[in-house]
């Protein structure tokens, strides 16, 4: 277990597993005011399974608040985590590791296009004003109608229940900002078919506080290397097999004690010593598991 300010990253073993994992590491990296405070930035934590699969964890707090400003703070916090908490020697986890998984609060937000004056556009712009009422940024102002509009169309897929790549996420900053190479380039974002986690009341279930655009801070991601597929069976001679299979992934409704809602995932992964299929058809010993 490591803890870096507010952030926490504890990894748990199962005893007959614990003798088959060796070469634990763990780094951390400071991306809050000057690099020093810790109330931002990220935890990376590596090992080694049977001696043959290489596992990374990346635990990660990112820069807060909407708008392109702090996205791309947030772009900069992923690159100064990786790159100042190596556990390789030359490399960062994304490039010296078999499968590496980002996790946390990485506060990337829902941004909808706007129009050409630069404002969201005007056909979700309904019910600004009682919004704006309730919230804490200056009323009249261009910056809060925004707010206010794209609060009312996040709402509005919300209430409706569209979810995933066709509703709400297809607005999300972090899975658009990995399609274009600003960050994480080949990690996999799973779609959320649940509702965004922030930000919320601190009640049981989904209701949102108005200040801001409900969003799906809090994830996790992966990436496995791409060689995996051609070490031993490649996945096209088996349709179905995965080295990394994401059994689920789903939203803490009842979790009260925070204006976010905690996430959890569940994943199987086949260890490299297994990918030979003579290996696969004789032993008894299935995926490891990650949850």
């Amino acid at each position: 277990e490591k803890q870096r300010g507010q952030m926490r990253l504890a990894l748990f073993v199962r005893r007959p597993v614990w003798a088959q994992i060796s070469e634990l590491k763990i780094r951390g990296e400071n991306t809050g005011v000057g690099h020093v405070l810790a109330n931002k930035g990220g935890i990376v934590m590596s090992l080694t399974y049977q001696k043959t699969t290489r596992l990374s964890f990346v635990a990660a707090h990112l820069a807060a608040h909407e708008g392109n400003k702090f996205y791309q703070h947030r772009c900069q916090d992923v690159h100064d985590i990786l790159n100042g908490a190596k556990t390789h020697e030359l490399y960062d986890v994304a490039l010296s590791s078999h499968h590496v998984f980002v996790l946390g609060d990485l506060n990337f937000r829902t941004r909808f296009p706007k129009d050409r004056a630069g404002s969201v556009q005007k056909s979700y712009k309904k019910s600004i004003s009682s919004i704006s009422s309730s919230s804490n940024s200056s009323v009249g102002s261009t910056a809060s109608q925004d707010v206010s509009a794209a609060n009312s169309k996040a709402m509005d897929l919300v209430q409706t229940g569209k979810f995933g790549e066709s509703g709400l996420y297809k607005y999300d900053e972090l899975h658009k900002g990995i399609a274009a190479g600003d960050l994480l380039v080949d990690f996999e974002t799973i779609p959320c078919p649940f509702s965004p986690t922030f930000k919320v009341l601190r009640q049981p279930g989904f209701h949102y506080k108005d200040q801001r655009t409900p969003s799906y801070t809090d994830r996790i991601l992966y990436r496995s290397f791409a060689a995996q597929n051609t070490i031993g069976m490649k996945q096209d001679e088996n349709p179905g097999f995965d080295f990394l299979k994401q059994l689920s992934y789903e939203a803490c409704a009842d979790f009260t004690s925070s204006d976010h809602k905690p996430i959890r995932g569940a994943f199987a992964i086949t260890p490299n010593a297994l990918m030979n299929q003579s290996l696969m058809i004789n032993s008894k010993e299935e995926s490891a598991f990650v949850y």
